[in-house]
This record gives C-alpha cells, structure tokens and sequence, in this order.
C-alpha cells in the first residue's frame, strides 16, 4: 500500500503503519476491533468498531459493510486472524488482519481514544485468561466480583475450594470452622503449615487467602454452625459450599438453604472415593434429604482421623466444590443439580450417578 491507496487483498496481514497512513488517507477503511471488553481500558484506535471475537458471527454484518475494506485488530494480531479468516469464508473479501495489534499500534505512538464502554472491572488484568472464555468473559467475571459464598469448613475440602473461589475473584467469601490445626490435617488441608498447629484455621485460612487476592473481602466465623447462628450466617448467600466433616451440620445447613432458596454444594470423601453434587430444590433439584432421609450414625460415617483417607482426594473433591460454585454464579455450564458426580481414586474411574427429587424427604421445599 502507497499512500492513500487501497492495499493489495492477497495476503492476510497489514502493517499498523500501513493501517495509520489509510486511515488518514482520503478512503478509510472501517476497523474492527475484536479484543474483550476489559482490554478497552488502554484505549481503542479512532473511529474503530468493538465486536468481541466471540460475537463476530452474529454481531458484524448487522454493523459493518462486507463489501467496503475492513482492517480488524487485538491485542496482539492472533484474534484477529482468526477473524478475517472466518469473515473471508462468509464473503468479506476485502479484509485484513493488523500485524502485532494494538500492543504494535501504542508503541508506534499512534493515535488512540478512549472507550465510552471500557468497563470499570477491578484487577482485570488477574482475571485475564477467564476473561477472554466467552462463557464468562466481563459480565460473568462482574457477577463473581459481586457474589457472596459461604464455606462451612476449612478443613480438606473447604481449603482447595476457597482458595479456587478467591483465586477466582469471588468478591465476599465468609468461612466457618471453630476447629483447630492438627498435625494431622497438613497432607490434606493445604492452607496450613507446621507453624500453624494449635492455631484456629478460619483466621488462618482468611488470612491466607487475603494475601492471595487482597481485591476481594474474606471474612471469618470461629465458631461451630448450628440452628441458631445458621439463618444469620447464610442469609444473603449466592451460594453455600458445604465442606464440613459432619451429618448434624449438613442437615443444619441443608434445611436452612432449602427454605430460603440457596444452593448447597455437597462435597464428602471416603478413603479413596469422593462425590461432588449440587443441592438446589429451588430450581426444581433434590437436597440432602433425598440422598439420606435421616442422618447416618457415627458408626456409619466415621472421620477422616477414624478411617483414613487419601490426602489427594479432598483437594480434588473441594476443587469440583468450586467449579459448581462458578458454574451457578456466573451462568455458565451444567451444574451438577440431580446428578452426583463419583471419583474412584484407585482406578480412576469419574462416575454420574442421577438422584431424583424425592418428594416426601422432609424438607418440605422439594
């Protein structure tokens, strides 16, 4: 390209020097840019038109003219290829990608404008890489920022699930436990060190997680759930993790999220297996009473401590935990609401076990 020509169509790329002198010339092209919403913070290249990546195939022909030239960028000349290689095949003939995008664009010293839309996210650049899955991206990343999760344990499953959610960017998590650290606890319970045995873990765990992601509010309960804290303590919830290592406070916190509508993610291991589901009668799921109409006894369900288990095991248990969390919060996926998810550590075996609703469970809310 000389000038104010037109640049040759063969190739897929142009230069963001070429981009600048057409842009000045007396033809401009039109200019899509396809970066994520939070990448706008920087700026955005005068007159450009911002379409997502994912929404390129819905979004342009209603904006942008297939039969006028279009230069499309990102940040670094990846997306955008990808682009005009998917707009070639539906006919845009007259397309090309911007070599080195706009991370080239500013260190030319080109010309930028601010964004009206570029969005207000905190920390945007920790949550890059969710950022950029269009199954999330800045709506669900905003709907993470203002959520509220509250673990009930901070023992084996409820550590790898709230590091996962902080690590994440919930915005308020509120953890429970009114145990102590035990030498014991460490090959599982993996907020904690040696120096730590003997201390309370909800203080401990908060704190670590603060120093994880100091953008998010992490709060501590150091006493033991039971019917009269429970109402307060899940009141407001977006969801409830459940991670703790009884059946008297399961079914505590199962009747409690059943009445007011909140979804309970169960978590529980046995040696060498473990089973992940999600407990929500308010969008027409089962809860814990419909896996176990009444508690089982002690005898029945003995501790970690009692019966022994694979230190590995809680970490992958609680990790799911999370998982589910995200999937309800920000809206994407397939929660586990119906289905029991099984592990088999021992042969590696990743089970879904369907569990109906049973209506007569007790809980009088399925």
């Amino acid at each position: 390209m000389n000038g104010n020509s037109e640049p040759e169509f063969t190739g897929e790329e142009c230069t963001p020097r070429r981009v600048s002198e057409w842009l000045a010339g007396e033809n401009p092209p039109q200019i899509l840019d396809v970066r994520e919403d939070y990448e706008l913070e920087e700026g955005i290249i005068p007159g450009a038109v911002h379409i997502p990546l994912h929404s390129v195939p819905g979004e342009v022909a209603r904006r942008l003219n297939p039969d006028r030239p279009l230069v499309v960028y990102c940040a670094h000349g990846v997306r955008s290829l990808h682009a005009i290689r998917f707009l070639r095949s539906q006919g845009w003939k007259k397309s090309l990608s911007m070599s080195g995008g706009f991370v080239e664009w500013l260190q030319e010293n080109y010309q930028v404008e601010s964004h009206d839309s570029a969005p207000e996210v905190a920390a945007g650049e920790r949550y890059r890489s969710q950022l950029r899955l269009p199954e999330i991206g800045l709506e669900g990343q905003r709907k993470l920022l203002s959520s509220k999760v509250l673990i009930i344990g901070a023992g084996g499953l409820g550590c790898p699930a709230a590091t996962y959610l902080a690590a994440a960017g919930v915005g308020d998590l509120t953890l429970v436990d009114d145990d102590h650290v035990d030498l014991s606890n460490l090959p599982r319970q993996v907020l904690f060190h040696t120096r730590d045995v003997g201390e309370q873990k909800a203080p401990l765990a908060a704190n670590a997680l603060r120093g994880m992601n100091p953008e998010i509010q992490v709060r501590e309960f150091s006493r033991r759930l039971n019917n009269e804290n429970v109402n307060e303590l899940i009141t407001g919830m977006n969801v409830i993790v459940d991670a703790c290592d009884n059946f008297e406070t399961r079914f505590i916190v199962n009747d409690a999220a059943a009445r007011k509508g909140i979804p309970v993610i169960h978590g529980a291991v046995h040696k060498f297996e473990g089973i992940v589901t999600v407990f929500h009668p308010a969008q027409g799921g089962p809860c814990l009473r419909c896996l176990h109409p009444s508690p089982p006894s002690a005898e029945d369900c003995g501790s970690c401590a009692e019966v022994g288990v694979l230190g590995v095991l809680p970490g992958l248990v609680g990790i799911y935990q999370s998982l589910e969390a995200l999937k309800l919060i920000a809206g994407f996926g397939n929660p586990l609401i119906g289905r029991i998810l099984a592990l088999d550590t021992l042969s590696g075996d990743h089970r879904k076990i369907q569990l109906p609703v049973d209506k007569a469970c007790g809980c009088n809310h399925c």
